[in-house]
């Protein structure tokens, strides 16, 4: 039977689309879904928030990897925190030069139902070699590990959330700078770039702070989050700037990126007029920030009066 989901931030604004589920568990950790759409193919939830849909998980996953991986000079290794998916671990598995992921997911069940439901969009990244998945909390592995990685990509909850405020503050950047090799890269989704809601401006604003070079990019608008994401991108050494060197290796894997080019980095890092005045005067996430989202799930007849 179809219902309609629906997302409210703050009580202001919000946007909908129907669901059918096809499968749904209790976790250890959180309620997973996954669901049939109308417009977005199948999308899977974590306690009713959208983590990404077959039509357009492609604009998430290349951006939060892509960039890094052609910024970087010869990035070997790779760390994870969450992606349980394995998407973001496919987008490192397109180039050659990878030799190693580790992907550190607390909820074996996401890696589980991701695998199950939507391996045809991981295209083979569960059985590739190089892949190296641990089931564990993703903050005291960064606490507690000796290994050191070329690229660290956090593809975690929302800033807003919770669990989120361990995370997206000056002290785990710092912790993770710990396990960072020379030359290496961090990249994390700050959450919403919308002009009514940039929630990453506020993570920038401490982020930029925790290393010696950051920068701001973002997302073309993703239909089933309702909103462009930006993405945050810090380091401590330089790193290529050269457009003819990320032409020169977005050559070799062109073929297998359906949203990243060159010529989409320009347009990725560029800022308007609006998010350059919004970063200037961003403040940090206060101690006690949830970005108030409420998700449901509701009978169909909900919107009988527009057949009126």
């Amino acid at each position: 039977m179809e219902k309609l989901f629906i997302e409210l931030t703050n009580n202001k604004i919000g946007y909908f689309f129907y669901i059918e589920k096809i499968f749904e568990k209790q976790s250890k950790f959180q309620n997973i879904l996954v669901a049939n759409t109308n417009y977005f193919g199948k999308c899977l939830f974590l306690d009713n928030v959208p983590q990404f849909s077959e039509k357009d998980e492609f604009i998430y996953h290349e951006s939060i990897v892509q960039p890094a991986v052609h910024l970087h000079t010869n990035p070997k290794k790779v760390l994870i925190l969450g992606g349980g998916d394995c998407l973001s671990a496919r987008e490192f598995f397109k180039h050659d030069n990878i030799e190693k992921v580790v992907l550190i997911d607390i909820d074996p069940e996401v890696v589980e139902i991701s695998k199950k439901y939507f391996s045809h969009l991981a295209q083979g990244a569960y059985e590739d070699p190089r892949l190296e998945i641990h089931s564990q909390d993703a903050y005291n592995y960064v606490k507690t590990t000796e290994e050191k990685f070329d690229i660290i990509v956090m593809d975690l909850t929302d800033p807003g959330q919770p669990i989120g405020k361990s995370f997206y503050c000056n002290e785990f950047f710092i912790m993770c700078k710990r396990i960072m090799n020379e030359g290496a890269i961090f990249v994390t989704h700050g959450s919403s770039m919308s002009v009514s809601f940039p929630t990453a401006t506020k993570v920038f604003s401490s982020f930029k702070k925790s290393f010696k070079y950051s920068e701001m990019f973002t997302s073309s608008f993703i239909n089933s989050y309702n909103s462009p994401i930006g993405f945050l991108l810090g380091h401590d050494s330089e790193i290529i700037t050269d457009i003819d060197k990320i032409e020169s290796r977005y050559l070799k894997v062109k073929n297998k990126l359906k949203y990243y080019s060159p010529k989409m980095h320009r347009v990725m890092f560029h800022r308007p007029k609006w998010l350059s005045d919004e970063i200037k005067s961003a403040q940090p996430l206060p101690e006690n920030y949830t970005e108030v989202q409420k998700s449901k799930f509701l009978e169909s007849d909900f919107l009988s009066f527009f057949d009126e």
